[in-house]
């Protein structure tokens, strides 16, 4: 069968996958009052470090050059894309983990509330790189494809909560090795994007699923 027919089966398959699904339940939104401060991004490469959830095996690490070109981009997307006014906070001071307190427990949820406390904000959102995996290759073709895992937290402050959460995990895959990602494919048009393009993939789903 030509390339061309398979690859209109292919959208026709996912546009019928689209209609039959169920929508996303919205998130709550976040109060115009509040004040919304914005961590760097870091990368937990420990148990101690994590929100939620656990590692990645052969987690990839990525620069530290690269998390503070994701602090800048991410603060430039919400600047102009949230209904809130939201203040990047410093890196200098940003928690590290290295160690468990004696009851065995992690805290990292503690450490956050308390960063954000410090700089006198209501609501903190903690963005995190668990995975890290650049393209090898070109756009138009790769020995390897980027991969990322990136999260999103949003936490309350005042009350030491956890109020949402936004996962993004995808590895590239091409068209027909995962039909269902169509719409994705014609976006990025039919090219190999790097880690750094899923990431900024991640980010605006993020300002949806965080009620931003």
């Amino acid at each position: 069968m030509p390339v061309r027919h398979i690859l209109m089966l292919a959208l026709s398959f996912c546009i019928l996958l689209g209609a039959c699904a169920r929508p996303a339940p919205a998130p709550h939104p976040v109060a115009r009052e509040a004040s919304l401060g914005l961590a760097p991004f870091t990368q937990p490469t420990g148990t101690e470090a994590l929100l939620l959830g656990r590692l990645p095996e052969l987690q990839g690490a990525i620069p530290a050059d690269t998390l503070r070109r994701l602090d800048a981009a991410y603060a430039a997307m919400l600047k102009k894309s949230s209904a809130h006014r939201i203040a990047p906070l410093p890196a200098a001071d940003a928690p590290v983990f290295n160690r468990f307190h004696e009851s065995g427990s992690p805290r990292a949820l503690t450490a956050w509330v308390s960063y954000g406390r410090a700089h006198r904000v209501d609501m903190l959102i903690v963005p995190q790189v668990l995975d890290w995996h650049q393209r090898e290759g070109s756009p138009a073709g790769v020995t390897e494809s980027a991969a990322v895992r990136l999260e999103f937290f949003l936490l309350d402050v005042r009350t030491g909560a956890i109020v949402n959460r936004s996962i993004t995990e995808e590895k590239q895959l091409g068209l027909l090795e995962d039909l269902s990602r169509t719409k994705a494919f014609f976006k990025r048009h039919g090219a190999w994007v790097t880690a750094e393009e899923l990431a900024e993939e991640a980010m605006q789903k993020s300002i949806k699923d965080l009620g931003l």
